[in-house]
């Protein structure tokens, strides 16, 4: 997927995502209203805390949380949504209420205006309506036994999105056709000109449908209408579809490629006379029962490149496991490499069993289709080729010039296969096209093979026999002259062994000295690294801004606290956040989206003073994955931790793991919700404070899950009761390597 597309999708995800918060927010208002309306006319006389008025939100508030070229969308949709809620509640609304306070967005405002008045009075139309419209109650499906012209119906076949195919007899000659009808239920309610529309999407089909001569493309018959139905009778192919092939599992690589190179072909002859199928699926190959041939059928999302398209910019047509990443995003944009793209995803499933993506709504699966790379075949079915593979993979290229250029080329590449011929896809080297010259002629082969071998071998026993005597008499002269080097050798080591011995005895004592010593002053350092992160918890979850800024002063009147450059960087940072904003302190809910910069702060004065703490202990005592420099670790000290990581985890991390599992032990156990408040602000101190001594992402993901639970408020139903249990068992059951001797991780 281009960045820029990768970008679009993004934009448009970010943008949802901000609407459905502030619809949120007007739907709370609306029904708390309700409320306080219908508390009046009960009779209601008292007022309680909890009947605060709830805030309406402001779309100026909204923008400013996107980019600049982002806010004209966004207001469009925001402005959208607030005009339905006030209509809604009786407020009239005003353009010019809106041009006054958003004068960049006049046309916008004019645009949203117009659109929502056209929308009331369709709603006012349809809600008018009493009776059902003459189409609903002459509402007519032919049946078995019917005759729509010269045709008798026998049994429905199936049905898409505009029409349902019936088996039919022809009446005069006897012959069994394929009879498409537009489908009755599609045309009620249209206006003439959707109407009219449906019937030009149907002459397009028949119109392509009539343009084709090819073996493997379903042959037309007749186009004509009668009884107010239009109808298209075609060959009828006795079968099955390609998708119904593989139920019983994937097909064998030499069939797969011989059904999409037929296919291929009719593709091919559609482009020819400027057709586009648009519409490639397994369920649209016919397999042939009588002669095994594989038949393209189905025309009801062709385009006839050479008259004007009835596809909008922005439409998008087709099955969506199958359509190319340009067609999912913008049918205009079809072409024929996006027929060959659904060919190579036919391919694929009838390799694998399965399309190359699909999701459990048609929306997730078009993202797939834009955004994510299929699987390589040989992942999900071992036994395909890796020659089929290779030009299935091409197919499903997202770059439209990275495909096959045309289906013929497809085709042609399939016909080589079959032939066990290389695949201009995978440009063979010298070996491999000897190995598939030989598999196809084995007897040549085989003979040529064997006079090779035959003088090889007489040429190898010649040269054996005489290496091997000129090799003796080098030998016998080489062992000489070795035995009176080893001599001197061996006299050499002794004395070295006998210097080693008494070095390594010294150097032991001494490794022992400097390996507690560097234990006490490690650990003294890192009880002067801990009081910055305890800091960061207390501010993240503070009140009120003076108790914030107190903490931050006693951490600066401590000496004795690390304070390296980047600590008081990240306090000043901090003291500057709280002055410029005190309101923000007036809850601990730190998933409030103001409140957020700060809390990430706090975390930014944890990583700081632990990344003084790591340098200053590198510095001092060599690397934090190894012991103290230039001395030996003794083996009788592996009982003790030896490297400044597991001196941490002793120290700080083991503890703080326990904290957090009791916190959020008695979190998910405590059943009233208010007496929680204490754990929920110990649980933010250890998120935002020494939690970020736990480098692990599982750790952080479930953190942050239970964050997210936790930010959620109260439980309203089993379900979310049953999802904070699941996240509160995970994090009380995770934990890291002990660090006992017999447990001990090398790093």
């Amino acid at each position: 997927m281009s960045v820029t597309h990768k970008s679009r999708v993004q934009r448009l995800k970010r943008v949802n995502r901000i609407c459905e918060q502030f619809e949120a927010l007007y739907r709370d208002d609306t029904k708390r209203n309700d409320g306080k309306r219908n508390d009046t006319k009960r009779g209601a006389a008292t007022e309680t805390n909890n009947d605060r008025e709830a805030v309406t939100p402001s779309i100026a508030t909204f923008l400013e949380q996107v980019a600049e070229e982002e806010r004209g969308d966004l207001f469009q949709e925001l402005l959208g949504i607030e005009l339905e809620y006030r209509r809604l509640r009786g407020s009239e609304a005003e353009p010019q209420e809106y041009h006054s306070q958003f004068p960049a967005y006049a046309e916008l405002i004019e645009t949203v205006f117009g659109d929502f008045q056209t929308d009331g009075q369709q709603d006012t139309e349809f809600l008018q309506r009493s009776e059902p419209s003459a189409d609903e109650t002459n509402l007519r499906w032919p049946s078995p036994n019917d005759c729509i012209g010269n045709y008798e119906i026998v049994e429905e076949l199936g049905r898409g999105g505009m029409g349902v195919v019936y088996l039919a007899t022809h009446v005069d000659s006897g012959r069994k056709t394929a009879l498409k009808v537009i489908r009755p239920d599609r045309l009620i309610g249209l206006t003439a000109a959707a109407k009219q529309d449906v019937f030009e999407r149907f002459r397009v089909e028949s119109r392509a449908a009539a343009k084709l001569d090819h073996d493997n493309i379903v042959t037309l018959y007749e186009v004509g209408e009668t009884d107010g139905f239009q109808f298209l009778s075609m060959q009828f192919v006795e079968g099955q579809s390609l998708r119904e092939c593989v139920l019983d599992g994937p097909l064998e690589s030499l069939r797969a490629a011989r059904y999409l190179r037929q296919a291929a072909s009719a593709v091919h002859a559609l482009h020819q006379r400027e057709i586009l199928h648009r519409d490639l699926t397994p369920q649209n190959i016919l397999i042939s029962a009588l002669d095994d041939r594989a038949v393209v059928s189905d025309f009801g999302l062709a385009k006839l490149t050479s008259s004007e398209s009835l596809t909008m910019t922005g439409d998008v047509f087709g099955s969506p496991p199958y359509m190319s990443p340009e067609q999912a995003t913008d049918a205009t944009r079809t072409d024929e490499a996006s027929d060959v793209y659904s060919l190579g995803a036919t391919l694929y499933l009838a390799l694998t069993g399965r399309p190359p993506f699909q999701a459990a709504t048609a929306t997730q699966t078009i993202l797939q289709v834009v955004r994510d790379d299929a699987l390589p075949v040989r992942k999900l079915n071992p036994d395909v080729d890796l020659d089929l593979e290779t030009v299935c993979m091409k197919c499903l290229e997202k770059d439209p010039q990275r495909r096959y250029a045309s289906a013929k080329e497809l085709a042609d590449e399939l016909q080589r296969f079959e032939r066990g011929e290389p695949v201009v896809a995978r440009p063979l080297n010298f070996a491999n096209r000897g190995m598939r010259w030989c598999r196809r002629n084995p007897l040549p082969a085989m003979l040529t093979t064997l006079l090779f071998l035959t003088l090889l071998a007489g040429t190898g026993i010649s040269m054996m026999f005489a290496v091997e005597a000129n090799g003796q008499a080098k030998q016998a002269r080489q062992n000489a002259t070795d035995f009176q080097n080893k001599e001197k050798e061996a006299r050499l080591l002794a004395q070295q062994a006998k210097q080693h011995a008494m070095s390594a005895e010294q150097h032991a004592k001494s490794a022992e000295q400097q390996a507690e010593l560097a234990k006490k002053s490690i650990a003294n350092q890192l009880r002067l690294y801990a009081r910055p992160c305890q800091v960061a918890g207390q501010v993240a979850t503070a009140r009120d801004a003076a108790t914030a800024l107190y903490a931050l002063r006693q951490l600066g009147a401590d000496k004795s606290s690390v304070m390296s450059q980047n600590v008081k960087l990240a306090v000043q940072r901090l003291t500057k956040l709280i002055e410029a904003s005190p309101n923000e302190f007036q809850d601990h809910a730190i998933d409030h989206r103001l409140k957020m910069p700060i809390a990430h702060a706090t975390m930014g004065l944890s990583i700081a003073a632990r990344s003084t703490w790591k340098r200053e202990c590198n510095s001092n005592y060599g690397s934090s994955r190894a012991g103290p420099p230039r001395v030996p670790a003794p083996k009788r000290l592996e009982s003790l931790p030896t490297t400044v990581i597991e001196l941490e985890q002793e120290l700080l991390v083991q503890p703080l793991l326990l904290e957090i599992k009791r916190v959020v032990g008695e979190l998910v156990q405590q059943e009233d919700w208010e007496k929680t408040e204490p754990l929920r602000i110990r649980f933010w101190e250890l998120y935002w404070g020494e939690s970020v001594l736990v480098e692990n992402g599982e750790f952080r993901r479930l953190m942050t899950a239970m964050g997210e639970e936790l930010s959620l408020g109260r439980i309203s139903t089993p379900a979310e009761s049953q999802r904070r249990q699941h996240i509160a068992q995970q994090l009380i059951n995770w934990n890291l390597p002990l660090l006992l001797p017999s447990n001990r991780v090398s790093r």
